[in-house]
C-alpha cells in the first residue's frame, strides 16, 4: 500500500495517514504535500490548492495539476478555475486531462 501511495496510485484516507505518521514517528502534516512551491505573490492559489490537497478523495490527476506550480503560472490558472475543476465529478483523469478540461471550460465560459 505504501508503495502505491508513493507512486501516486493511491491516496490514503485520514485514518491511514494518521497510522502511517504514528508508525514513522512524525506529525501527520509532514506527510501532506507541500504548497510552499506556490509563490507568495500568488497567494490566491493557496486556498484552492489546499482545498484539493486536503481532500483525500481528490482525483490523482487534479492533485498533480495543483502541485505543478510552473504549469499553473504558465496557464494563469485562477483560484475559481481550480475550484470548478475540483467540483467536476470525474475519476481516472490524468493531469493532462485536467488541462484539457480547463481549456474546454475556458472555451465555453463567457
Amino acid at each position: 500500500m505504501i508503495s502505491r501511495i508513493e507512486k501516486g496510485d493511491r491516496v490514503p484516507s485520514t485514518a491511514q495517514l494518521t497510522h502511517i505518521a504514528a508508525a514513522l514517528g512524525v506529525p501527520t502534516s509532514d506527510l501532506m504535500p507541500s504548497t510552499d512551491n506556490v509563490a507568495d505573490d500568488q497567494a490566491n492559489y493557496r486556498v484552492a490548492i489546499r482545498a484539493v490537497l486536503s481532500d483525500y478523495d481528490s482525483p490523482h490527476g487534479l492533485r498533480e495539476l495543483v502541485t505543478d506550480n510552473e504549469l499553473l503560472q504558465t496557464l494563469n490558472v485562477s483560484d475559481e478555475e481550480i475550484s470548478i475543476l475540483s467540483a467536476i465529478p470525474v475519476d481516472g483523469i490524468s493531469k493532462d486531462g485536467y488541462v484539457q478540461l480547463l481549456i474546454t471550460l475556458r472555451a465555453v465560459r463567457p
